[in-house]
């Protein structure tokens, strides 16, 4: 995980530095390191934060009313669902 995607991930899920070294329960100068690049991110960890932050974007996602952003579908969104386009 490069630091600019680190930063990504941290912001999708809300979260500031202080907040994740919280979360992990470590110092915040380690956090702070991965962000700038100095020490290499865990492979653990990486994959830990990019499953919460695509949670974190599914959940945004999610909790948008149905006829915000599919102006451009043309038709209600469930058309899609009604043996429509996938039926």
């Amino acid at each position: 995980m490069t630091p600019d995607r680190f930063r990504a991930c941290l912001a999708l899920v809300r979260w500031s530095q202080r907040g994740l070294a919280e979360a992990l329960e470590c110092d915040d100068r380690l956090v702070q390191r991965w962000d700038s690049g100095e020490v290499p991110i865990p492979t653990g960890l990486a994959a830990w934060l990019e499953n919460l932050a695509h949670s974190a974007s599914l959940s945004a996602w999610l909790s948008v009313p149905p006829h915000r952003g599919t102006e451009h579908l043309g038709a209600r969104p469930s058309k899609y669902l009604d043996g429509g386009a996938l039926g």
